[in-house]
């Protein structure tokens, strides 16, 4: 049965892939930039007015993949998988399960398990956030509740992005049916909906990593259903080339690690390390778009395409935008990033 349920996701991305593929005049240049089609049903499986049928390579993986399944099951059969859990044990952990005057984390860097009392946990993080975040009064979106704040937030920050939507409408307009349809597609559906999972936005959640080697925790946001989200991973994608064509960039630390194997150096030379303190949350927002301003002007943007000008103007409008309303949920509060992200 999770055989079959694993296989009909497969197919599932393959059907959206090529229908997204066959309704547009060009793909979008990386899967995660297309757009899921709000029409289309899965007892309804046609590309266009084609039955749909598995790619080559979809079927072909499916098929070895099924094979292989069933081999490691053949020899699971056997073995019983039994964990070393005493009656006691058992009952100690749902114990803990229910109460709710305790948290337990992943440590930071995934070095184990921490628990903490819930109360200390929320000190800890309120003084956290409140090192570079703000919180939201309710009484500034004149609301209420905190349901209330939640929805007046992201109508405020969807009100946002439509603007400059709006604004740069004669252009996105004019990709429609050309080689950059999908990014029509995207942008305008993402101002509603994720537009991939077609789920609603909403706050994300800051949790908080606590750090094993030295004092401190680790925030981490969940930014998946925030609607900066979308907007940010097109911009990232977009100038990821570009990026990596800088002469100090690694894509990371296996890149920095094989970059040092293959440096000769005399034998008296020492390496040197040295870290940033809360390196993110202290980058000045006015600086970062700045710099983001230059990059592009030196090495992205051809400054003789006017379309090219203008499409460079939207990417630094969204991500004004995008680093201007960092929004985080924490123990019942909205809270608005003030420096860094």
């Amino acid at each position: 049965r999770g055989l079959s349920q694993f296989n009909r996701r497969v197919l599932i991305r393959d059907f959206f892939a090529q229908l997204a593929d066959s309704n547009d005049a060009g793909p979008a240049p990386d899967i995660r930039l297309r757009t899921a089609n709000p029409l289309w049903h899965p007892l309804k499986a046609y590309i266009g007015d084609a039955p749909y049928v598995p790619t080559p390579a979809v079927q072909e993986f499916l098929d070895e993949f099924g094979r292989e399944m069933m081999q490691t099951l053949g020899h699971l059969k056997d073995l019983k998988i039994r964990d070393n859990l005493t009656r006691d044990e058992r009952i100690a952990i749902n114990t803990l399960l229910g109460r709710s005057d305790m948290v337990f984390l992943e440590a930071d860097k995934a070095r184990g398990l921490v628990s903490k009392n819930t109360a200390d946990y929320r000190t800890e993080g309120r003084a956290e956030l409140q090192l570079t975040y703000r919180e939201i009064p309710p009484a500034e979106f004149n609301s209420e509740s905190a349901d209330e704040l939640e929805s007046a937030v992201m109508l405020h920050v969807r009100q946002k992005f439509i603007a400059v939507l709006n604004k740069h409408g004669d252009l996105i307009n004019s990709w429609k049916g050309t080689a950059l349809h999908w990014k029509y597609k995207y942008l305008t559906a993402a101002a509603d909906l994720h537009p991939q999972t077609r789920k609603k936005y909403r706050p994300p959640y800051a949790r908080f990593s606590p750090k094993l080697e030295k004092p401190g925790n680790r925030m981490i946001v969940a930014s998946h259903q925030w609607i900066g989200q979308p907007f940010a991973l097109l911009i990232a994608i977009e100038m990821q080339p570009q990026i990596a064509e800088i002469p100090s960039f690694l894509k990371d630390a296996d890149e920095m690690i094989r970059q040092i194997e293959e440096l000769r150096l005399p034998r008296d030379v020492i390496f040197i390390t040295q870290d940033v303190e809360k390196l993110y949350p202290n980058i000045d927002l006015d600086d970062c778009m700045i710099k983001q301003a230059e990059f592009q002007a030196e090495r992205w943007t051809d400054e003789h395409d006017p379309e090219a000008m203008q499409a460079d103007e939207l990417t630094r409008d969204l991500t004004e935008v995008i680093l201007r309303n960092q929004y985080v949920s924490f123990d019942g509060a909205i809270w608005l990033d003030r420096t860094g992200f």
